[in-house]
């Protein structure tokens, strides 16, 4: 690892300034993230969703911090120059404390960020704690899995009037709190224009639409394996035929704008 090559949110944000977007995957485990790194991909996200797809979950609810921890070793030593973000799962940052200390295991094992989920004014708050004590932090509004049981299904967010001004409010609310990057998932692009537009932070979207800053998706997508049509997902693998081959042309379509295209965007 060269640290001049390290990807970084200071160097994501000066591609912003030329219109350049950056890429992410989400995975869990060493060999996923040696092929990404082969592939030029810019940040990885070790998301709580490894509950679900790896352990046969329903719910992001029920991943622990030693899972977290574990996968983000496995991620980290193949990282290479690449960003790893980690999720802090659920009820582990319900207090500043508790968040510092659960934010130290996962930067320890290797992630250079973490990620909490919603944009109320306690997150806000803990998302300041963090950033004040040094830990570089990652925001997700819109979808937010470990809201699950209140949310009541996987749907489309923002697409009232009350509900789009809610994640305005969340994404400038997280904006001023110092988040680096705010994921924006499954909300209309138009929100998601605004959002990108509105805030300092960079957004990666997940269904938010072709004007974020970034595009995710997550490997067991990208390749088929989850068997679930995600409409902002794309099966890379049916057409390149191979997993460096799938990631490589998913890099190459969200740089060159080809994806996410109109078929994977909300209106």
């Amino acid at each position: 690892m060269e640290l001049n090559k390290m990807v970084t949110a200071r160097k994501l944000k000066s591609k912003k300034s030329t219109g350049e977007k950056f890429t992410s995957l989400v995975l869990y485990d060493h060999t996923f993230c040696q092929s990404a790194a082969n592939a030029a991909v810019d940040v990885v996200v070790v998301g709580d969703s490894v509950s679900m797809l790896l352990f046969g979950h329903d719910t992001t609810v029920k991943t622990t911090m030693d899972m977290m921890v574990y996968h983000t070793q496995a991620v980290a030593g193949a990282a290479k120059d690449m960003l790893v973000i980690a999720d802090l799962p659920y009820m582990s940052y319900s207090d500043g404390e508790e968040a510092l200390q659960n934010a130290k295991r996962l930067m320890q094992a290797g992630a250079g960020m973490v990620k909490v989920e919603g944009g109320d004014a306690w997150v806000a708050d803990i998302v300041r704690h963090l950033v004040e004590r040094g830990v570089p932090v990652c925001g997700h509004i819109g979808l937010t899995p470990q809201y699950f049981h209140q949310i009541g299904a996987h749907r489309v967010m923002g697409r009232s009037e009350r509900e789009c001004q809610d994640i305005m409010n969340a994404a400038r609310r997280l904006d001023a709190a110092g988040v680096e990057m705010l994921v924006l998932e499954c909300i209309p692009e138009t929100l998601g224009r605004e959002v990108t537009e509105s805030v300092t932070a960079l957004t990666l979207g997940a269904g938010a639409g072709r004007d974020c800053d970034g595009q995710v998706m997550n490997v067991y997508d990208l390749i088929g394996l989850t068997g679930a049509h995600i409409k902002f997902s794309k099966d890379y693998l049916r057409e390149c035929g191979s997993i460096p081959a799938a990631m490589a042309q998913f890099v190459c379509e969200v740089r060159n704008r080809a994806f996410p295209s109109d078929e994977h965007v909300y209106t």
